[in-house]
């Protein structure tokens, strides 16, 4: 069984760890000038007119530290997560579910169905089939290629001022379920919703002549 799709697609590097622009950087680039550097390192106090800038760079040069400290957290925040992410890969290398055969996963996934599952409203990404197709590539593969997940098809359509592209979107879904399920016995229902409307005429009408 091919793994070359396995849990570890789901990692993603996060970008922005390393592409915008530190503020260790900005601050390194345009440093803050000292307003008495003549007195730096030498036991020497300012003069009264200078403490007020003194007392103002201060106040700045802590603004800054709080905000290094702040981008700090955050940053060790992302690393944390990838250091996880990538262990998470990696245990999921070793878990058991990567070695079962595909004839064995397909049925685990047709198991997953409930009732709700086979209803085509618009689908639920959160739950089966739709949400078996995102959990990795393998995963993809064998769930499009599991023709019973995709024989038992309920279309609803709901009313909303109608498009050509809302239709033309329903029809493409209904197509794609469709060919998925490919010669599989096709339990299908089309229904009306309860505020039935033109609209909605006209989808069930578009959708038939799919069928």
């Amino acid at each position: 069984m091919d793994q070359s799709g396995s849990c570890s697609d789901t990692l993603h590097v996060k970008s922005d760890i390393v592409s915008e622009p530190t503020l260790i950087e900005q601050l390194r680039r345009s440093p803050l000038p000292s307003p008495i550097p003549h007195l730096l390192g030498k036991n020497i106090p300012p003069r009264p007119d200078q403490v007020p800038a003194v007392q103002a760079f201060l106040t700045q040069q802590q603004l800054d530290i709080d905000r290094l400290d702040a981008e700090v957290s955050r940053l060790q925040a992302q690393i944390v997560a990838l250091v996880q992410d990538r262990h998470e890969a990696h245990v999921c290398v070793l878990a058991g579910i990567t070695r079962l055969p595909r004839e064995l996963l397909s049925n685990i996934f047709v198991d997953c169905l409930d009732d709700d599952s086979r209803t085509l409203g618009v689908p639920d990404i959160r739950r089966a089939p739709i949400l078996l197709t995102r959990v990795c590539r393998h995963w993809r593969e064998v769930a499009i290629k599991t023709s019973r997940l995709w024989c038992h098809l309920q279309v609803t359509p709901e009313y909303s001022p109608r498009t050509d592209r809302r239709t033309t979107s329903y029809t493409s879904i209904v197509a794609e379920w469709l060919a998925r399920a490919a010669t599989s016995p096709l339990d299908l229902t089309v229904s009306a919703p309860n505020h039935y409307h033109t609209e909605s005429q006209v989808e069930i009408s578009v959708v038939a002549a799919t069928l």
